[in-house]
């Protein structure tokens, strides 16, 4: 099988990234035989040091072109190279067939941002995505993958496609943020004592304007102990929350920005911290509100559907639109912490989402798509 090497060769990863080492991750493991039969598909110049290290038994292709130079010819020349498709196997876990389509293609979409919140999408993407999404699904031999039951129901509602999506959904792997972690994050990012921590990409869907703006309303005792930690490499249309942030900061507020945060520092930053909040006005999935669950750290996360569909009811979800009602939730969680047996039920059921669920279902869609 083919893998669209995309999310394996770029610098930072975030979810998307981590959705696709992950899922094949956890495939390789249960398969072991499987890695050998892979093939990751890049481009000349590409950093393929991660599938080096992770996956050794698999090939890499490097075509001869630089990835930004063939993306042009992609976007605009499309035409001259779409008539081509591979005969083997492909995954492209990145929303669309690329660099090339595949007569036998599992491809992912985690989301429809760029249709459903179009102003917080990056113009170039948006433009990108709206015009290849579409083609990447409705060919024939493409079986759709959605990261989510929300994502699904997305895709039947605008797409009309030959084939029902499957989800494959985003996972956890369970024992790594539920086994307690020795790693000193607060000595390595100069983080307080208490914390209530966001991570995430600091970009407009984030919400992270509400959060400040519900901070703020703390009652002094509780903003003095609880600093606010703001970690995640920077995003795009940032202008206001930055001018925000400078306000609040001017004010003496603690609010402290980690910038990317390394990925064998994420269970202890979610463990250490007393409170996690994920206020997103949309997502395609819940993954952030999984790892703090696995964690046994309190939730408040946005009342919007996919984060309903993978806490159940475990975890405290508010209306990201009201900063009052954010910040009496936050004051709730603050002073009358989750009981035990609360948060071993959002640690349940954080555990049954695990990696190895999804790779299960990839292996009945390889079966099938297999001659």
């Amino acid at each position: 099988m083919r893998v669209d090497a995309t999310a394996f060769v770029r610098s930072n990863i975030s979810g998307l990234e981590r959705y696709s080492f992950e899922l094949i991750r956890a495939a390789c493991r249960l398969q072991p035989q499987l890695e050998a039969g892979l093939t990751f598909v890049g481009f000349r110049g590409d950093n393929f040091v991660l599938v080096e290290t992770e996956f050794p038994a698999a090939k890499i292709q490097r075509l001869p072109l630089p990835r930004k130079l063939y993306t042009q010819f992609y976007k605009y020349l499309w035409p001259l190279h779409w008539w081509y498709k591979t005969t083997e196997l492909m995954l492209y876990t990145n929303f669309v067939q690329f660099p090339f389509r595949s007569r036998r293609a599992l491809v992912v979409v985690h989301d429809l941002a760029y249709l459903d919140i179009p102003d917080v999408v990056q113009p170039r993407n948006r433009w990108f995505l709206k015009r290849f999404v579409p083609r990447s699904l409705t060919t024939s031999g493409v079986q759709p993958l959605a990261v989510s039951e929300f994502t699904k129901r997305r895709l039947l509602e605008e797409y009309r496609l030959p084939t029902e999506p499957v989800i494959v959904a985003n996972g956890i792997d369970y024992q790594r943020f539920a086994t307690p972690s020795q790693i000193d994050v607060r000595r390595h990012y100069g983080l307080p004592q208490h914390y209530i921590l966001f991570l995430g990409t600091l970009e407009p869907r984030k919400n992270l304007l509400q959060l400040l703006a519900a901070y703020e309303q703390l009652d002094e005792h509780l903003s003095e102990r609880y600093g606010l930690v703001l970690a995640g490499g920077g995003g795009w249309q940032n202008e206001t929350f930055e001018q925000r942030l400078a306000e609040l900061e001017a004010k003496g507020q603690r609010i402290i920005r980690t910038g990317f945060v390394a990925d064998e520092d994420l269970p202890a930053l979610y463990q250490q911290a007393s409170l996690f909040t994920f206020l997103s006005d949309y997502e395609g999935t819940g993954l952030p509100l999984l790892e703090a669950m696995a964690a046994g750290t309190p939730v408040l996360g946005s009342d919007i559907p996919p984060h309903r569909d993978v806490s159940e009811g475990t975890v405290r979800l508010v209306d990201q639109t009201d900063s009052r009602q954010i910040a009496m939730a936050m004051t709730d969680l603050l002073q009358t912490p989750p009981q035990p047996k609360q948060l071993r039920d959002a640690r349940a059921q954080a555990a049954r989402q695990s990696w190895d669920v999804s790779a299960e279902q990839l292996f009945k869609l390889i079966d099938k798509l297999e001659p």
